[in-house]
């Protein structure tokens, strides 16, 4: 079985370059799925600011987004899959949670209080 957690933690491509956004629901098509891909692919540049790659994880499969690339990984047993949004940082560690549609200015709150994220900004702000 796959799991949100494996699924961010467990990619080693991602560890110290990318954020993982992974989005929880019965499918790519559920109402609440759809409405959390839009909120954060309507703004590519804070996506990509904020260094955000986005999985989704149903009920029969798990979809990484990566550099518009899209592997498809199938779950052995289908499990239930309400709605939920997990927010991984560099380090692969779970940040934040939630069963609510969540803003990209929330990302922003969470990421910009992070010491890797304060760094980042420093450097940017230095050059």
């Amino acid at each position: 079985m796959v799991s949100g957690s494996i699924c961010a933690q467990g990619e080693d491509r991602h560890r110290w370059k990318d954020r993982v956004v992974v989005i929880h629901g019965t499918s790519e098509e559920d109402a609440q799925v759809a409405a959390q891909i839009k909120l954060l692919e309507e703004d590519t540049e804070a996506m990509d600011d904020l260094k955000l790659v986005i999985h989704i994880a149903t009920i029969s499969e798990i979809r990484y987004h990566c550099n518009d690339e899209v592997v498809v990984a199938t779950r052995e047993k289908p499990i239930a899959s309400p709605f939920k949004v997990e927010l991984y940082g560099l380090d692969g560690g779970l940040k934040f949670s939630s069963n609510e549609l969540v803003l990209m200015s929330k990302f922003y709150e969470i990421i910009n209080s992070m010491p890797m994220r304060k760094s980042e900004l420093r450097d940017r702000n230095r050059g």
